[in-house]
């Protein structure tokens, strides 16, 4: 976990520019590592926005969260285009299935959809019009941080967005290898 740790440390030293921010991302590190995500009961999946979708037992095991608050322009937080290719580079890497599960924070559900359905998005997604998830979890205000690399126990193993830094899209998907190896091994 020590190793995790100062990977996580490096990465964020490598990002910032500052020595606040590298202080804030230290400890922000440190707040949520094994910290474990609380999904609310009531959760609702679908794809395209419309197509609901039966939870199974591949969320059981690892899983990205993507945690989006529609505060500002919602197709630029969620930039689909560059999740389907980091989805592709995972299973290409892995050879595995991790379900991507996007919690958009939004009361303009019809735009979601059809921003979705534009998209030919088929990810996972929860149009959560209360926040549901982020008054259970108080997520960080950065968009940067809202993205997590959960386990099988939804702990967090790794925090921050993979799609804008290559050097974290490559933790994340060594992570997940270990993961998968350890599952295999239980």
């Amino acid at each position: 976990m020590k190793y995790h740790y100062y990977l996580h440390l490096i990465l964020f030293c490598i990002t910032s520019t500052s020595c606040d921010n590298r202080s804030y991302e230290s400890k922000l590190i440190s707040a949520w590592s094994n910290r474990t995500i609380v999904f609310p009961s009531n959760r609702v999946y679908t794809r395209y926005g419309k197509d609901t979708i039966q939870l199974t037992d591949q969320l059981e095991g690892t899983k990205i969260l993507v945690y989006v608050n529609s505060s500002n322009c919602m197709s630029c937080k969620l930039n689909l285009g560059k999740w389907k290719e980091f989805h592709k580079e995972i299973q290409d890497s892995i050879q595995q299935e991790v379900p991507i599960l996007f919690h958009i924070s939004s009361e303009s559900v019809k735009s979601i959809r059809r921003m979705l359905i534009e998209n030919d998005c088929d990810f996972m997604v929860c149009i959560d019009s209360n926040d549901s998830i982020n008054k259970l979890n108080k997520f960080p205000n950065n968009p940067r941080h809202s993205v997590f690399l959960l386990n099988e126990k939804n702990s967090v193993l790794l925090i921050g967005n993979p799609i804008h830094n290559d050097i974290l899209k490559h933790l994340y998907i060594e992570q997940m290898r270990k993961q998968l190896l350890i599952s295999k091994l239980q």
